[in-house]
Parts: C-alpha cells; structure tokens; sequence
C-alpha cells in the first residue's frame, strides 16, 4: 500500500524529489488496527511504511523534515504496540537493532537506537538484546582522529552494553528483597 504511493505519486508529478505524499490513510489503518488491539498487523503496518520511507529518501529532497517526521512517527507507533501485554518482543528487538546496525539511511538509526531503549524494559528483552549486540560491541574504541565514524559507532554500541549491565543490576537489585541477596555494591 505504502509503495503504491510512491507509484501513484510519480506518475501525476514530474519531479517528485520535492513532492510530499501523504500517509494520513496508511497511519490510519495502522491506529486502526492499534485500537481493535490487533497489535501484530498494527507493527506490520507502521514497519512499512518505516521501511518504505527508507528506502525512498536518496530520491526525494526532505530538507524540510517532512519525511523523516513521518518516519519518526510510524516508528513511534510500532513502539507503542510492541510495548503492548501479550507482544512477544525479541523478533521486533532483533528487527530493530538489525536496522540500527544498517543505518539506511544513516539518520534514521536513532530512531531504532531510541526504540530499543524504550522496548528493552525487562530482563528478558535486556537479555536479547545483549545477546544480539555482543557480537557486535568492540574491544576497543577506534581513535576519533583517525575515524571519527568509526569512533562514534563504537562508542554506541558500548553505550549499549553499559546500559543493559546497568539495568539488569538495577533489576536485580528491586527484583530481591534486601534479606535474601546483598548485591556486591551494598557490602
């Protein structure tokens, strides 16, 4: 449906780097499906148009944001539904932090990056997402002078880990009532 826009849309415009499409009727349908708690179709429908817009920026002009709100949004609403009772999250964990890992386009691997944070709340999702990231996370942190890039990737994805270490203590820590465990930090 998403891609039929984009069709649709080059065939009445001559220069469509600079048209905007409007996917009011798409977004729709995803809140539509939100609403009758059919969460897993509202996820198909929020991912596609998140992939579509991707796939399209290196062919439109969005200096005015227009896109990249759009985008923002349909990650935003996958978010919300993923975070719904009864949603098993790791294939979407998994999905997200692959899309990070792309940065197609570079400029939309935050949104991914700001899902995860929010989506990983549990042990169990701390606990994929750690297994999916490790393979990745470097031993060291390439110098900046030499690869700013690089650096930056690096610096993320260990971000990353001490974020997960840091709320699977904490977890830990208001998960075991204080008589039954003392963590090392409280000795």
């Amino acid at each position: 449906m998403v891609e039929a826009l984009y069709d649709e849309l080059e065939k009445y415009y001559s220069d469509v780097e600079y048209a905007e499409i409007d996917f009011s009727r798409v977004m729709k349908l995803a809140r539509g499906h939100k609403n009758k708690k059919n969460y897993e179709e509202a996820i198909r429908a929020y991912r596609e148009i998140s992939e579509v817009i991707a796939e399209n920026m290196d062919y439109i002009d969005d200096s005015n944001g227009y896109y990249g709100e759009c985008f923002t949004k349909a990650v935003d609403g996958m978010v919300e539904c993923i975070k719904m009772k009864g949603i098993v999250k790791k294939p979407h964990i998994t999905y997200m932090f692959e899309k990070f890992l792309l940065k197609d386009p570079d400029y939309f691997a935050d949104n991914y990056e700001d899902a995860l944070y929010s989506v990983c709340t549990s042990a169990d999702d701390l606990a994929h997402w750690e297994k999916i990231l490790d393979p990745h996370v470097p031993d060291t942190i390439p110098d900046s002078k030499v690869s700013f890039s690089r650096h930056f990737d690096a610096t993320r994805l260990v971000d990353m880990k001490k974020h997960i270490l840091d709320n699977k203590k904490n977890q830990i820590k208001s998960d075991t009532p204080a008589n039954y465990y003392r963590h090392g930090d409280d000795m």
